[in-house]
């Protein structure tokens, strides 16, 4: 029997997209996520190359740990010579989590039929427009010239909270810029394989972490490589035991094809620096706290994008505007994650 080709569980280059759509909280940020995802993206390219000769699960691995080295090396480098740049981006999570992801993304992309110039500047324009609205909804400015008078009702949310990322998805939707609608062969029951992979992952990267920069600490700059060090690792560990035997077809759905897959690792990551940034009071006790909390969160999370993404799918639920598919529903609902999360304590 042919081999059957494995596919994500998770696209990378959806979730990139998003986050890029995220980080267009003004005009000038816009500008900087656009030319920063670019970069991000052709460094990982590039870096692919060198990877090719590598099999899956260890290019998965390098090419995390290069993203996170590329993160490093860009925080330190806006922090001494732009530091306006590095306001301007966001909170320091998205910076990273976009960082992060640009490794699955670039493994995704490899993947599929390179994409038209007019549809990359099509994009490029649509989150300019997103920054631009949002600036001017959240100061009443647009690239720092003031255009609504004092005094006009503006929100700070608007910018980088629960609101700015629900007007994102609005004008995704708008510009019927929705990614793909499902998998074909996707399984509600392969995706919740994946939940409890990422949910697993996440807690036995935060209990090793979380001892080990109590022993050795780091700056705060160097725990995101850290954290994508460990996650990397014990991804990289995970696959090895449930390794396919000699001429034997991947399948959908299990563990070794969850634990195959780009994005696991980059999602573990980001799970264990929120329970550190969070809750660092939990560091003292890693199997619980703020680690157990975020595995779960994560866990629950991939889980309801499992159970939803079939009914997301317009082909299966004609009642769904044509351009609301995946990429706006996310943005929208997290957003209204982000207006429930506001009232835990900072």
């Amino acid at each position: 029997m042919a081999p059957v080709k494995r596919r994500p569980s998770v696209d990378g280059a959806a979730v990139f997209l998003c986050l890029l759509a995220a980080g267009c909280g003004s005009l000038t940020a816009a500008l900087l996520a656009i030319a920063g995802g670019a970069l991000l993206l052709l460094l990982n390219l590039l870096m692919l190359l060198i990877f090719r000769p590598l099999s899956g699960r260890m290019r998965n691995a390098a090419s995390l740990l290069f993203a996170a080295a590329l993160y490093t090396a860009l925080r330190l480098a806006l922090a001494a010579f732009r530091p306006a740049w590095l306001e301007a981006m966001g909170p320091e999570g998205l910076l990273a989590a976009l960082a992060l992801f640009s490794a699955p993304a670039a493994l995704s992309l490899t993947e599929k039929p390179p994409l038209p110039a007019k549809r990359l500047f099509f994009c490029a324009a649509v989150l300019l427009i997103i920054g631009a609205a949002r600036e001017l909804l959240s100061a009443g400015t647009l690239a720092g010239v003031r255009l609504l008078p004092e005094g006009f009702p503006v929100s700070d949310s608007f910018a980088f909270g629960g609101a700015g990322l629900i007007t994102t998805a609005l004008l995704f939707a708008l510009f019927r810029i929705r990614g793909q609608g499902r998998l074909n062969g996707y399984r509600i029951s392969e995706g919740l394989v994946y939940a409890a992979g990422a949910a697993c992952l996440a807690a036995a990267a935060g209990a090793l972490f979380a001892p080990l920069t109590r022993l050795l600490p780091l700056p705060s700059l160097w725990r995101t490589f850290a954290a994508a060090v460990l996650a990397g690792l014990l991804a990289l560990a995970a696959g090895a035991a449930f390794r396919e035997k000699p001429n034997e077809a991947p399948v959908r759905g299990t563990l070794r094809a969850v634990f195959a897959d780009g994005t696991l690792p980059a999602l573990a990551s980001l799970a264990v620096l929120a329970a550190d940034r969070r809750l660092p009071e939990a560091a003292a006790l890693p199997l619980f706290g703020g680690t157990a909390a975020a595995a779960l969160i994560l866990g629950l999370g991939c889980a309801l994008a499992a159970a939803a993404t079939p009914r997301v799918d317009t082909s299966g639920n004609p009642h769904l505007p044509a351009s609301f598919r995946p990429l706006p529903v996310w943005l929208a609902v997290a957003g209204m994650a982000m207006f429930a999360l506001s009232v835990l304590p900072k």
